[in-house]
């Protein structure tokens, strides 16, 4: 019991770094697509 919580939290550790790195990539594809767009 004690293993899988700790589990869990390195989990949500790292899904929320994975969150700032996917919203980092996703603001650089939005970018890219506006400028793609103007040109």
């Amino acid at each position: 019991m004690r293993k899988k919580k700790n589990i869990e939290i390195n989990t949500a550790k790292l899904t929320l770094r994975e969150i700032e790195v996917l919203g980092l990539i996703m603001q650089g594809l939005i970018n890219n697509m506006i400028a793609q767009n103007f040109l």
